[in-house]
């Protein structure tokens, strides 16, 4: 039996209809390059919806940010308006103050110099202011106190506390209950 060839014998005892199919070579083949196609596909899917969301994700940001970006804008553009009026208030004060201090000559405010005048703490007890008289460089109180000491301190307190530069009694007349003073103060 060395030199001949050997017969195959088909043992299947199966009909040729109850038989698996035979596939061939080439059929194998194509059916595995199909397969590692399929299978080279599916990551590539994956891959792909990942970067499709992660797209939509970064859209949805940059939407985000060019909405921030316009209310970013429009601050900015609010207080550059602010900044323009107190600007513009800053230099409408100075005028008015250099304006008030050409008027008042490089003297304290008159409202200062009012608080002064009747402010609490200064005025005796029982005494009061009836009349004031403002001239450029003083400034005349006329009222009435209990006694001429009443209108002596309080002249004093003027140019102590009241921060004038003097303050003097210009005269007292005795009246009913007291006395009508009138006192110069100097600015």
């Amino acid at each position: 039996m060395s030199g001949q060839a050997t017969a195959i014998v088909d043992l299947n005892l199966l009909p040729a209809s109850e038989r698996p199919t035979e596939v061939s070579g080439r059929a194998a083949a194509i059916a595995a390059v199909f397969l590692l196609a399929i299978s080279g596909l599916v990551p590539l899917a994956i891959h792909a919806q990942n970067i499709e969301a992660r797209a939509a994700t970064m859209q949805h940001r940059s939407e985000e940010a060019q909405k921030h970006l316009k209310s970013l804008e429009l601050e900015f553009i609010q207080a550059r308006a602010r900044s323009i009026e107190i600007d513009e208030a800053t230099k409408n004060a100075a005028s008015l103050t250099a304006e008030r201090h050409a008027l008042q000559q490089g003297q304290r405010p008159l409202h200062e110099e009012l608080s002064m005048v009747f402010g609490w703490g200064f005025l005796p007890s029982g005494a009061r202011i009836t009349h004031l008289v403002g001239e450029p460089n003083a400034l005349r109180v006329e009222g009435v106190a209990a006694g001429p000491l009443d209108a002596i301190a309080y002249a004093e307190t003027l140019a102590g506390a009241g921060g004038f530069p003097s303050a003097r009694l210009a005269s007292f007349a005795p009246a009913a209950g007291g006395g009508v003073f009138s006192i110069e103060v100097a600015r």
